[in-house]
């Protein structure tokens, strides 16, 4: 195999996690339409600029995005609720004690969320936690960032935990490991 491509065992890890990501998102058959959706009007006139240094509203009008609206058309979203919900809450109760920092929101409420936020006693616990590879980013990653003291301190500091309706109880379990060895 040469530098830079996918081995067989590769290859076929990604099959079978896009054909995952198909199956799980099938609505019940009565959800199912025969045709795909009408999709946004490529040639509306782009948002105004929102502040954020690296999203640009009018990517969203792209064809490239175009499959984002057949997949939430498409999707099972009473499994996704309870999926997410029971990951956050699950995480959230995890990570409660000592695990380098604290949740934000103990509880998970009437909200479908997609991450939990987690606030970091240590700044730098940031970047273990990369590179432990855990897709986590910082709450204002891509905002502009104002001059409070605070707010630059929640910017460092404040996390995202992935939650969302794809993580496997392998995923939550590692999740849960790499931040509790933040404080051994």
């Amino acid at each position: 195999v040469s530098k830079g491509s996918l081995s067989p065992l590769d290859l076929t890890s990604e099959a079978k996690a896009f054909i995952r990501l198909v199956l799980s998102n099938r609505p019940p058959k009565h959800m199912q339409q025969a045709e795909p959706p009408a999709f946004i009007d490529n040639d509306a006139p782009p948002a105004p600029y929102t502040g954020f240094k690296y999203y640009l509203p009018e990517i969203a009008l792209t064809p490239g995005y175009k499959h984002n609206a057949w997949i939430c058309q498409h999707t099972d979203h009473a499994r996704v609720r309870k999926a997410r919900r029971s990951h956050y809450q699950t995480l959230a109760t995890a990570l409660a004690a000592g695990c380098g920092g604290q949740p934000l929101y103990a509880e998970v409420g009437d909200a479908v969320p997609y991450v939990l936020p987690f606030l970091l006693d240590d700044a730098r616990h940031f970047t273990t936690l990369r590179r432990a590879g855990i897709q986590i980013l910082r709450w204002e990653e891509l905002a502009e960032t104002v001059t409070c003291p605070i707010s630059q301190d929640y910017r460092r500091r404040l996390v995202q935990i992935p939650c969302h309706q794809s993580l496997r109880q392998q995923d939550i379990d590692y999740i849960v490991h790499v931040f509790r060895q933040l404080e051994a």
